[in-house]
């Protein structure tokens, strides 16, 4: 949550960019998010879990679902991750089988 809030705060335009939150730009996982945006008028709180769901549901994925290290990539703390799973409701047992 706090990078979010970090790159709310750095980002210049209306959307949040890779460099805003850190990341390498051939990693960036919000790509094809600017897309999205452009065709749907989303609340910011709707952009910021929509956001949120995706960096949590790609940094999984990238970590081999392990929260550890999930919670590490995304600087917040396992407390915050397992939060967020089940605020979204998202099982990584289930995700690592698909």
């Amino acid at each position: 949550i706090s990078c979010l809030r970090r790159a709310l705060a750095m980002s210049e335009g209306a959307l949040i960019e890779a460099e805003d939150l850190g990341l390498p730009l051939d990693e960036a996982p919000l790509a094809g998010l600017e897309a999205t945006a452009a065709k749907t008028s989303l609340s910011l709180g709707q952009a910021r879990q929509t956001i949120e769901k995706d960096l949590l549901g790609k940094a999984l994925a990238h970590n081999a679902n392990n929260i550890k290290r999930t919670a590490e990539q995304l600087s917040v703390s396992r407390v915050t991750v397992y939060r967020l799973l089940e605020k979204y409701q998202i099982d990584p047992r289930r995700e690592s089988r698909s």
